[in-house]
């Protein structure tokens, strides 16, 4: 009997596993790539995957890593809720929107502080980033 207990409990355990791995991947592969900022006052590019913002300082050695967690995962936008890089108790938003551009990928983000009751409705803060992939549309067949 224990060993029907303990097989059952080890198909619901690597159930859990397999669902939990195909959530954390973004549904658009767009937001894997390193993005660059497309102001010319904010030398910070960025890089997502659904656990992490990394942060590229410009010409330098400097970078950040951020501890993510995946609220929205759409196929032209991401939500995230991250670590402050210098307070790991401090977290914030970005959402992150991809702008249907037919010759470049270009991405907008957003920023807003979990510090909100509604946090979605205190959006602030855009940044432009390109991925520098001219062969990209949301609408792209080849994707």
């Amino acid at each position: 009997m224990k060993k029907i207990i303990l097989l059952i409990l080890i198909g619901v355990l690597s159930g859990c596993q397999s669902i939990s791995a195909k959530e954390e991947k973004f549904k658009n592969p767009l937001f894997y790539k390193k993005m660059e900022n497309l102001s010319s006052n904010y030398f910070w590019d960025m890089k997502l995957t659904p656990t992490t913002m990394t942060s590229y300082l410009r010409h330098t050695d400097t970078v950040w890593v951020q501890k993510c967690d995946l609220i929205k995962n759409e196929e032209t936008y991401v939500i995230m809720s991250c670590e402050d890089v210098l307070d790991s108790t401090y977290r914030h938003r970005t959402k992150c929107i991809i702008d249907n551009d037919p010759f470049e990928g270009h991405v907008k983000c957003y920023g807003s502080e979990d510090k909100y009751d509604d946090p979605e409705k205190h959006w602030n803060s855009i940044d432009n980033y390109t991925t520098n992939d001219p062969n990209y549309t949301i609408n792209n067949p080849n994707r």
